[in-house]
């Protein structure tokens, strides 16, 4: 089994640690406020369960390449594509909500689904011929992979 870390974009970690400031100065604000007590203890665990789903989110996102399948964990997610049943591989730019923290990404199409699953390993390439290798019906075309055309 190996493990893979998602790549972080500049502009996700920032955007997490912002709203985790912004909802810190806001839960600071309100604490100081006149409000009885209850919406305030309310509304802050409200806040502080924000900035730590958001956290969760940024440093667990991550892969692992079994021999039988992959496995995405993105915070309280986790999805799993059978190896077997991968068509394709290809770079994404796509902006669809996934289990990935960077838009440099792998696309990956699979059978019995009409989705396909949106990662952002670290090390693409390292991702790839290792993917390639556990899986005999894909072949490297490109920055991807596709299933080999049976004869």
């Amino acid at each position: 089994m190996k493990h893979y870390p998602s790549k972080k974009d500049g502009w996700f970690v920032a955007v997490i640690w912002g709203t985790a400031a912004l909802l810190a100065l806001a839960s600071y604000d309100l604490a100081r406020s006149s409000l009885s007590l209850l919406p305030k203890v309310v509304v802050i665990a409200l806040c502080l369960a924000a900035v730590f789903f958001g956290f969760w989110v940024l440093y667990s996102t991550s892969y692992k390449l079994t021999n039988q399948e992959i496995i995405a964990r993105c915070g309280p997610f986790r999805y799993v594509v059978s190896l077997t049943a991968i068509d394709e591989v290809r770079p994404s730019r796509s902006t669809a909500s996934s289990p990935a923290c960077s838009l440099d990404r792998f696309s990956i199409k699979y059978r019995g689904s009409s989705k396909a699953l949106l990662i952002s390993p670290v090390s693409k390439l390292q991702f790839l011929h290792d993917l390639v290798e556990r899986c005999p019906h894909l072949r490297i075309e490109g920055n991807g992979a596709v299933r080999a055309r049976s004869k």
